[in-house]
């Protein structure tokens, strides 16, 4: 082996520790979103004490976390409901599909946001989305499998989450 064939090799390897460790480093700098998401829940002010009867709409919450270094942007929240669970996992038509073009929305801070949809999500920082939640919402859980989506740019697919009432010490037993 001469010299001019040593440094080919060593050039080929040391390009190719590169280019994996390109891979590495857009792995790891790429946007990651986490989803929360509760059902039931109730707006109250906490200046007063009992809610009246015509406030006590349930909504459905759902709050994205950026647990990376760069900006995403959150386009908009869809939802999804499938009879069954094979059909989500063969990816076949929904039975039925919805958007929220308009959602309530709050920031890292509670501050209600405007407008809310596109929004910049910067690191570190969360974004609520709170929509009413009412009998055909509660029925599609209960029968079938609803999943929320959150379309945001640094994906062609959306996050996508199932959507479940919490348990309760009555259903554990």
């Amino acid at each position: 082996m001469t010299a001019s064939d040593m440094a080919a090799w060593w050039g080929a390897g040391i390009a190719s520790l590169v280019a994996i460790w390109n891979i590495v480093v857009w792995w790891t700098t790429r946007p990651k979103l986490r989803i929360a998401h509760s059902t039931n829940m109730i707006i109250f002010d906490a200046n007063t004490p009992e809610i009246p009867e015509a406030d006590r709409r349930k909504y459905f919450t759902c709050t994205v976390t950026s647990n990376r270094n760069t900006d995403t942007k959150i386009r908009s929240v869809s939802m999804v409901y499938f009879v069954n669970r094979i059909a989500r996992l063969l990816r076949l038509k929904p039975e039925s599909a919805m958007v929220a073009p308009n959602p309530v929305a709050c920031d890292h801070y509670g501050n209600p946001i405007t407008p809310n949809i596109p929004f910049i999500l910067q690191p570190g920082h969360d974004w609520t989305a709170y929509m009413i939640q009412d009998e055909s919402f509660e029925k599609m859980i209960r029968d079938g499998f609803l999943y929320v989506q959150i379309w945001h740019t640094m994906s062609r697919r959306p996050l996508i989450r199932r959507i479940g009432f919490p348990k309760t010490k009555d259903d554990q037993s």
